[in-house]
Order: structure tokens, then sequence, then C-alpha cells
């Protein structure tokens, strides 16, 4: 990945989409008041900001919790939810994808050393481009 002249990243895609390249989100519908069940979902460690929104199953909310990176919470939002009478009528974890990828190389003017280095240790990688 090319930005400015610059090399950004030099790795296969596959590294790239395993390299960290920005916190995971966690995608859920809920049954319950919003007024209730935020502040349950900001008790938890690992969450950095919640999100909700209307959607057109009555009765539920949209949420969507941006995690610190290398988190998981999904088990513990279950438990914790289920255990204060909400029910989770969806969930998905979204990982960054190739493009998000892209974009935060190129957009933030960075060089992504991680990547750069990932690459000198391969050498097959080197060899294609001489």
């Amino acid at each position: 990945v090319l930005n400015v002249c610059c090399i950004a990243a030099d790795a296969h895609s596959d590294e790239l989409l395993c390299t960290p390249s920005g916190p995971a989100v966690v995608d859920f519908r809920v049954w319950g008041e919003d007024a209730a069940v935020t502040p349950v979902i900001q008790s938890l460690e690992g969450a950095c900001s919640v999100e909700s929104t209307n959607c057109v199953e009555e009765g539920c909310r949209d949420y969507s919790i941006t995690l610190q990176d290398g988190r998981d919470i999904r088990k513990e939002l279950s438990v914790l939810l289920n255990d204060r009478g909400f029910a989770i009528m969806q969930m998905k974890m979204k990982n960054p994808t190739l493009e998000d990828i892209f974009i935060d190389l190129t957009s933030s003017g960075r060089r992504n050393e991680t990547l750069l280095e990932s690459s000198a240790d391969h050498p097959a990688s080197q060899e294609a481009g001489s």
C-alpha cells in the first residue's frame, strides 16, 4: 500500500486483515428501554463508546459498541443484559475490512511499521518486490 509515494504497508492481504488496524465494533439489538440498557452497557470494561439508534422492531433499539483493541465482550454483554432482564435479539462482531485498513493507512499519513517489519521477515515478499 502506497501513501504519497511512501510505503505504508508491505504485506499480503491476509496479513493485513490479521493486523489490528483499529477497534472492533459489536452491533446488537436489545429489547428494553434505552434509559435502562445504556448504563448497563457503559459499565462493561472494554467498551470505549456506545451509540444507540431506533430500529423497526417494536420495543427494541440497536446499539453499537466500539471496543478497546483486542477486546471481545460479547459473552460478558450477553450475560449482563440477560441478568438484568433484557433480551438480545441480534448480535454480531464487526472487524475492520481490508478497505477500512487501506483507508486507515492512507488517510492518517502514517506508515505501518509493524507491517513493514513483518515483510522483512519474509524473504519471498522481498524477492517478489525486487
